[in-house]
Order: C-alpha cells, then sequence, then structure tokens
C-alpha cells in the first residue's frame, strides 16, 4: 500500500508539470513540414548575448547513466523495503510509468511515440540581461509536433491559456503563479517548444537575418565548442554588465576621503586637556608625537592596503570573461569540469599546457592499486606575495609625502625582500603527475548486514592510512632533485 501511494504521489508531481509544458505547444504556430522533423541545435536558433546559458545533452541516457550508478552504488541496506524491487529493475523510471500504462513497460521509443517529445533531444535553459523571471527561453526537443499536439489537446487543468497573435507571430498564452512568473508565451520553431516568460525574446527567434544567434557569440561559441564533451554544463557570461563594472574606478578615493574626514572629526571632539594627557602616553611608548602624528601613521597604512586591495579586485574585474562549471557523465571517467574565463594575461604567471605525450607514457607506471590522480604543467616560480610588494610601494610614497619616517618600514621593506622561498618541485619540472595509491581496503556498506556493524568497523580502520601518494615527474637529471631535496 506504501508503495502504491508513493507511486500515485510520484505520478502526480510529474502530471501537473506535463500539464505546463503540453498547454504551452497548443497554439497555431505549429507547422506541418516541422511534425517529423528531429530537434536541430538549439544554438543556432536561440538569440545571442545571453548571460547564462545551461544546457543537458541526451537526458534520457544520462538519466540511465544515472539509474545504473545508483544502483551499482547504493547498498540494499539504504533502500526502503517498498522500493528494493522498483531499483532492480532495468530502467526504474519506465517501470512506474508503464504501470500506469495499462500495466504494460515502456521502452523510449514507445515513450516518444506516446509523448511526442524527443527524450534524447538537448534541453537548454538561456537567461537574457533583465528580469530573469520573464527574460528567459527554455526550449525542449519534440520527436513528432501532431503527436505532442494531440496529447495537449487532451490534457486538463486548472491553467488558463489562450492564443495570442503578437507581432505577426501566434503564440500561447498561460497564466501561471511561478513565484514572480505571471505569464508564460510558447511557440514551436523547427522541431523545438520554446517557453519564455518575454514574448519579444520568442519573436526573436523568427528574427534569423536581424539578430545574431548564440552560435555566432564571440563568447559562447567558444564556450559550446569547449564544453562539446560535457553532457551537463552551465555558463556564466558577464559581458554585458562589464561595461556598469567599470564604473567601480569613480568611487576609488570615496573610503579614502570618508577615512580623512573621520580622522579630522575625532580630533575636534577631544578636548585639550585630553589631547595633552593622551600625547604624553602615546610619547613615552612609541617614537611619534602624539595623537595626530600615530592617527596619520594609520591612515597611511589603511590607505596603502586599500588602494592595493581595489585595483586587483578592478584587475581583475577587467579581465573576468565569466565561468563555466559543467559534469561529463555519461563516459567511462565521470567527472566535474570547472573553466574559468578571462581575457589577455601573461602567460608567464600562469601554469603552462601539459605535455600530453609525454604524459601518456607516464601512465604507464602507475601503481597498480592506483584508483586517483591528477597532473599539472610547470607552474610559475613563487615569488614574494605581490600584495604585500605593492602595499609597502604605495605606504613609502605615502608617509614621504607627508614627511612621516620610513626607518621601520626599511626594515619591514628588507625582511620581505631578503625571505628565502623554496621552490616546489612543480615549479622546476615541465609537468608533474600525483597519484594516490590504494594501500589498504576500507570498509564498504554493502559487505555489512547493518549500518551499525559498518560504523563499528569503520571507526577502528579510519585511523589507519587507507591510500598513500606517488609522485611522478620527467628526468631531469640527479642535479635538479638534489637541489629540490637540499631546499
Amino acid at each position: 500500500m506504501l508503495f502504491n501511494n508513493s507511486l500515485q504521489h510520484f505520478v502526480n508531481i510529474r502530471w501537473v508539470s506535463l500539464n505546463c509544458l503540453v498547454l504551452l505547444s497548443c497554439t497555431g504556430a505549429w507547422s506541418q513540414e516541422h511534425q517529423h522533423v528531429k530537434s536541430p541545435k538549439p544554438e543556432d536558433a536561440l538569440p545571442s548575448n545571453a548571460i547564462v546559458h545551461a544546457k543537458i545533452k541526451n537526458p534520457l541516457d544520462l538519466l540511465f547513466q544515472a539509474e545504473t550508478f545508483t544502483k551499482d552504488t547504493l547498498p540494499d541496506a539504504f533502500i526502503p523495503a517498498p522500493f528494493r524491487v522498483l531499483v532492480k529493475q532495468e530502467h526504474p523510471l519506465l517501470s512506474v510509468l508503464g504501470m500506469f500504462n495499462n500495466g504494460k513497460a515502456l521502452d523510449p521509443e514507445e515513450l516518444e511515440k506516446q509523448t511526442g517529445l524527443d527524450l534524447r533531444g538537448d534541453i537548454t535553459l538561456s537567461v537574457y540581461p533583465g528580469d530573469p523571471s520573464r527574460f528567459f527561453i527554455l526550449s525542449l526537443g519534440l520527436s513528432d509536433a501532431g503527436t505532442f499536439m494531440s496529447l495537449a489537446s487532451h490534457v486538463e487543468g486548472p491553467l488558463q491559456a489562450e492564443t495570442v497573435s503578437i507581432g505577426g507571430c501566434d503564440m500561447l498564452k498561460t497564466e501561471v503563479e511561478i513565484g514572480p512568473l505571471k505569464n508564460c508565451f510558447g511557440l514551436t520553431s523547427n522541431g523545438r517548444l520554446y517557453i519564455s516568460g518575454e514574448p519579444s525574446l520568442l519573436l526573436l527567434l523568427r528574427d534569423k537575418e536581424g539578430y545574431s544567434r548564440l552560435s555566432e557569440d564571440p563568447h559562447m561559441s567558444d564556450v559550446i565548442q569547449k564544453a562539446k564533451d560535457l553532457d551537463i554544463f552551465i555558463s556564466v557570461h558577464p559581458g554585458l554588465a562589464k561595461p556598469l563594472l567599470g564604473q567601480i574606478g569613480l568611487f576609488k578615493y570615496l573610503p579614502i576621503s570618508l577615512l580623512s574626514q573621520q580622522k579630522e572629526a575625532l580630533l575636534k571632539q577631544i578636548s585639550a586637556n585630553e589631547r595633552e594627557a593622551i600625547d604624553a602616553q602615546i610619547q613615552m611608548q612609541l617614537p611619534v608625537s602624539g595623537m595626530e602624528e600615530l592617527l596619520n601613521y594609520a591612515e597611511c597604512v589603511v590607505t596603502a592596503a586599500y588602494q592595493t586591495t581595489f585595483e586587483s579586485i578592478a584587475s581583475a574585474t577587467e579581465s573576468f570573461e565569466g565561468f563555466t562549471l559543467g559534469i561529463r557523465g555519461n563516459s567511462l571517467t565521470p567527472g566535474l569540469t570547472f573553466m574559468l574565463h578571462a581575457g589577455p594575461h601573461d602567460p608567464h604567471k600562469m601554469t603552462r599546457p601539459i605535455p600530453l605525450k609525454e604524459l601518456e607514457s607516464a601512465l604507464e607506471r602507475f601503481p597498480t592499486q592506483a584508483n586517483q590522480w591528477s597532473a599539472e604543467g610547470q607552474t610559475p616560480k613563487k615569488i614574494p606575495f605581490v600584495w604585500i610588494t605593492q602595499t609597502l610601494k604605495k605606504l613609502r610614497r605615502l608617509l614621504e609625502s607627508r614627511n612621516l619616517r620610513t626607518t621601520w618600514l626599511n626594515q619591514l621593506q628588507k625582511a620581505h625582500t631578503d625571505q628565502v622561498i623554496l621552490q616546489p618541485m612543480e615549479s622546476q619540472s615541465d609537468w608533474t603527475l600525483k597519484v594516490v595509491a590504494k594501500v589498504k581496503d576500507m570498509p564498504h556498506p554493502r559487505n555489512y548486514d547493518s549500518l551499525k556493524s559498518f560504523f563499528t568497523d569503520w571507526k577502528k580502520e579510519q585511523y589507519q592510512p587507507a591510500y598513500r601518494k606517488v609522485f611522478i615527474a620527467p628526468d631531469s637529471g640527479p642535479d635538479l632533485l638534489a637541489q629540490h631535496l637540499t631546499q
């Protein structure tokens, strides 16, 4: 009984979501010539200048991969008893849907035939400048528009929809209550269903000559090419917001001005008698004339640190071109990918590319029990902390402009410049390879009858080393290794 109720609740949730999608497809914008056209690349139809673009490739196969991974890794003890029979099926989700299809199991082809959806077509979500609850485009693949339209016409629900003509294009307008989103608009184009909260964005889908496509966008086209092997990715591009961020320079001296005003206000609040007493105490403990000179030193230190920090942030903002986060799940080596996009930079200050051919030969030297590895190109040589170096230079200029003594600063700069910095092997070798080798088996939940016995053994073994790190680098002669060990 519990199993049936859980399944019914799950299907009810999915059915409500399906209502939102299929109602948006009931529009005169459907074209007979596209009813049997598979989904083209959505990037060739979507407008350019998106600030966020997300994509799921081949969602059905990705779902099957997730099911397989879950069944292989999740111990039976963690699965509620009513769902164990379901998890043992080849495709649990299709088995659930089959229970509501006259008890017949569904296969992907049958499901596509019944729904008209292209279950292996890409799903994309693009967000554009403006209110994100309206200025977005969600696209889904269609395998048969006629079947999908027929399914939509038989759906019953509380949503109110009507066909409207906007800009000479027929769309379906649907009233929804999803947070700030009040209205949704939908139309089809070349075998895809496009949904948006702003109809003007959908009109750009038809304006193929007057507005560039996402695949023609200089930044996004490069991201799409680099993410072609990722099954899921989301990319953020601040391009249109960068001109606004560039105006931050107007406020560079605002905190400095406020700091000076606060210092002057503090000095005026102290009476002459209190000032003499404070100055006398300061002269006894520090080599300064009094409170005002001490505050001048403090103001110079804070100002120098602030200016260096501000310039670092402004430089990073100017070169920042966004980031991409992706997942590669439908492969033999699943993994997570993070790409940080930046403008022109000094290659000598960055890690060098990895020579793949040399790395491939090094993989043969892996320990047989190795299960994790990471590779890195030659890193820049370590130098004294740049932020401190620049701050000390600015501080010297500020102190000299106010005729303040710099004896203590000379000693501080000398200590900073003369510090001994040990260069790691990563900066002395063309590339490095780090391997984590398994030396001991740790307890696994699938080998225990109860969680209590598992945690009992795990607590005993957790302090014992289960893995060892192995460092591999190209042969650069004994001198390099000896020099590194000597340091």
